[in-house]
């Protein structure tokens, strides 16, 4: 925000209406209480211009202009007051004091978020304070906090929904942020605008396993957020994406380039069991004259309704990628029912490299499948749960419940559990076979 632009607009409003130049007066201070809302939070000078033009909408007896200005200067202070407490809250979690960050997040919501008007610009304080609620487990004040962040208005002010595009900021959890473009079709987007996280406890491990890395393999890459936040996190790290749906491979690239990574390397195909060629079908919907990234789409037969299907081509992983066998490979695979193909033109280097693996599938025989190729291998599972940041110790890799949607994803690593344990962030945890009613 140009601060200097919104105090010479009010300092021109000041001089029209010395000049008694009514009319204009009205029309620009229209204008200016639109700049002055949609462009907060503000230092004090936006504060001393809105002050100064109230008195003038007062004199004028335009007492509607008068309130709305007297509202927006009320309703800013108070969203300025509300990033300062979220900044102390956050400074408490990073000192460690956990039980003080809790009692206080707890009054905040109760009182300051009840009673501010939040405008379009607050999502991304609210996304923060959902990110310290999730750390500290204070999981009762999300519904509060998710419905403030809907009433903001949050996808009208990107451009979601309006615009030809909008860029959505992803947080790097450490490493550098970075941002993928929606054009009122991105579902990832959609999902991180509404929550201000996306598959928080995937992320994080999948970030933790890649700083003790020397490549990542993304395959079912998508429009690429996993594979971005490898580049963003170790930039001097080969990551691979493989992606076989046209309109996702596009938005990938663009995300990629968007960011100026360099370190990523794109395959437009699907990844399978050997070279050749496969029916690719996937969804393509229009919503609104806008056609929907599709994040469903499947090489193993699958039609769906609304589908578009064409051939594309198909390659093994020990085909594509010649990997030292003193390297440690981290992956993400996420193919839509094609996960036991993927296996099996994986052998060589799970034996080689014995990967650090996220999953998801939701096959029983997929599972019965890759279960055979990697349990001798020393293979442990762990369902990743995303809300109280838990990986779950299975007897077995089992395959995800559809119904627990939010729970998609389950680690496969032959890393003992102690060291595992060493590798990740707060507040992510293990809970081990024997210990929880989970198991």
């Amino acid at each position: 925000m140009n601060i200097k632009r919104l105090v010479d607009n009010g300092n021109a409003i000041i001089e029209l209406h010395n000049e008694r130049q009514f009319d204009a007066v009205s029309e620009k201070l229209e204008l200016w209480i639109q700049d002055f809302c949609e462009n907060a939070p503000l230092p004090i000078e936006g504060h001393a211009s809105a002050l100064v033009l109230a008195s003038i909408a007062a004199e004028m007896e335009q007492h509607d202009f008068l309130f709305r200005l007297r509202d927006a200067a009320h309703n800013v202070e108070l969203d300025n007051r509300l990033r300062a407490q979220t900044n102390e809250i956050a400074a408490m979690v990073s000192n460690g004091l956990k039980i003080e960050a809790r009692q206080a997040l707890l009054r905040l919501v109760s009182t300051e978020i009840n009673r501010t008007v939040l405008m379009p610009h607050s999502w991304d304080v609210l996304a923060a304070l959902r990110r310290i609620a999730l750390d500290i487990h204070a999981e009762q004040v999300l519904p509060m906090i998710d419905t403030r962040r809907y009433e903001t208005g949050v996808f009208e002010r990107i451009g979601l929904l309006d615009g030809p595009h909008a860029d959505v900021k992803i947080d790097g959890h450490g490493a550098p942020d970075f941002v993928m473009r929606s054009k009122g079709d991105c579902p990832v987007c959609e999902i991180v605008v509404r929550t201000g996280v996306y598959e928080p406890t995937s992320m994080q491990v999948w970030q933790a396993l890649v700083k003790h890395s020397d490549m990542a393999v993304d395959v079912g890459s998508h429009v690429g957020i996993f594979s971005l936040l490898a580049a963003a996190t170790k930039p001097d790290m080969p990551v691979h994406a493989f992606e076989p749906n046209p309109e996702a491979f596009a938005r990938l690239t663009e995300n990629i380039q968007l960011n100026g990574f360099s370190n990523v390397t794109t395959h437009p195909v699907a990844v399978s069991d050997g070279p050749g060629e496969t029916v690719f079908d996937y969804v393509s919907k229009e919503d609104g004259g806008v056609r929907e990234i599709s994040w469903v789409g499947s090489t193993s037969g699958r039609a769906f309704d609304d589908g578009t299907n064409m051939r594309v081509e198909t390659q093994s992983l020990d085909g594509v990628l010649s990997v030292p066998a003193d390297q440690k490979v981290i992956m993400k695979i996420d193919t839509e029912g094609n996960e036991a193909k993927v296996f099996r033109g994986m052998t060589d280097l799970l034996s080689n490299n014995c990967p650090d693996i996220i999953l998801e599938t939701f096959r029983k025989v997929a599972c019965r499948e890759i279960r055979e190729i990697i349990e001798p291998l020393g293979y442990r599972a762990y369902r990743l749960l995303e809300g109280p940041h838990v990986l779950l110790e299975l007897e077995n890799l089992s395959p995800a419940d559809l119904d627990e949607f939010h729970n998609l994803n389950t680690l496969l690593t032959t890393r003992k559990q102690q060291a595992l344990r060493d590798l990740l962030p707060p507040p992510c945890r293990i809970e081990a076979l024997g210990r929880t009613g989970h198991a």
